[in-house]
């Protein structure tokens, strides 16, 4: 963790980072948050840090929520131009591995052998002045085959370097990556906790399964149902289609109502009653006022269908 810290805030902060969460850590629920939130304070109130400034005075929700998005525009910013140079260096692979000559089929010490055997065979032996122009040849095409090698094993060693250096690249691009996730969490849940009016401590998730024949009337058109319901329990809601769940976070009270509210439709159950031509007529005249009177004293929801059954939910 304190690793991701020296990442995520500039180094000076982070020899009084666990002094500082040690004071932040109750309030807050996240680990990672909690210190971030503590280095941030220290950042906006430098004197506090070094204890020349009274305890008591934290910075509000909004300063904050400032200072984390600043931290969070930064190290995308980070993140996008280690994206830059991952291509880069993806470009110059490409292009090393293009001009990376065939690879050799003689090592230097076979090379230096036959050159050996040549030499001495222009050295003991009668040639005529053709045959020994011959031989010089065929030894500088040796010596050449031994240029070739190390040119060769250099092109080698440093397409090997780009891609030591573009792993290490990536590695750090996948640090930065956990580190803007980290960032927009936290920034998050401070945003939630202060729109709720909760403390982040006091942040509670949950979740309910809508299964998919429920999820049009959960959600609503235009997910309006789910927007009343944000503003009316003070929570955030959140439909995970491929899990068929809703997730919802907020004070514990907000996310018990939200909850229980969204059940209503996923837990109900649908009958169908046979009512009599009197009561059909009775319906028919006064539909509106009866059917919300019967669905507000029974919370159900009630449509005729048909010339006689009445479905009930």
């Amino acid at each position: 963790t304190f690793l991701v810290i020296q990442k995520l805030l500039p180094s000076s902060f982070a020899c009084s980072a666990f002094k500082s969460f040690i004071r932040f850590s109750p309030r807050f629920l996240d680990l990672r948050l909690s210190i971030t939130l503590a280095l941030c304070t220290m950042e906006m109130n430098p004197t506090a840090a070094s204890g020349s400034a009274p305890q008591g005075m934290p910075l509000s929700d909004v300063d904050l929520m400032q200072l984390l998005q600043q931290r969070m525009n930064e190290a995308n910013a980070e993140k996008e131009n280690m994206q830059l140079k991952l291509k880069s260096y993806d470009d110059k692979i490409r292009n090393a591995v293009a001009r990376l000559p065939r690879r050799p089929n003689m090592d230097d010490s076979a090379i230096e052998e036959e050159i050996k055997k040549l030499d001495f065979k222009r050295e003991t032996s009668t040639l005529s002045l053709t045959q020994e122009k011959a031989i010089l040849r065929e030894m500088e095409a040796f010596k050449n085959r031994t240029k070739a090698n190390n040119e060769y094993r250099q092109q080698e060693a440093a397409l090997a370097k780009l891609r030591q250096d573009r792993g290490k690249l990536q590695e750090a691009l996948a640090a930065k990556t956990v580190a803007c996730g980290e960032l927009k969490s936290g920034l998050a849940k401070l945003a939630l906790a202060h729109r709720v009016g909760v403390t982040v401590a006091e942040l509670t998730e949950s979740s309910v399964a809508v299964p998919d024949q429920f999820a049009p009337r959960v959600m609503g058109k235009g997910r309006v149902n789910i927007t009343t319901w944000e503003n009316e329990y003070s929570v955030s809601m959140e439909y995970d289609r491929p899990r068929q769940t809703i997730n919802i976070r907020g004070g514990a009270q907000g996310c018990a109502a939200a909850k229980a509210r969204i059940e209503r439709i996923t837990l109900s159950v649908m009958e169908e009653l046979q009512a009599t031509p009197p009561t059909m007529v009775a319906l028919r005249l006064n539909r509106f006022e009866v059917m919300n009177r019967l669905q507000e004293a029974h919370d159900v929801r009630l449509d005729v269908a048909g010339p006689t059954p009445i479905k009930a939910q």
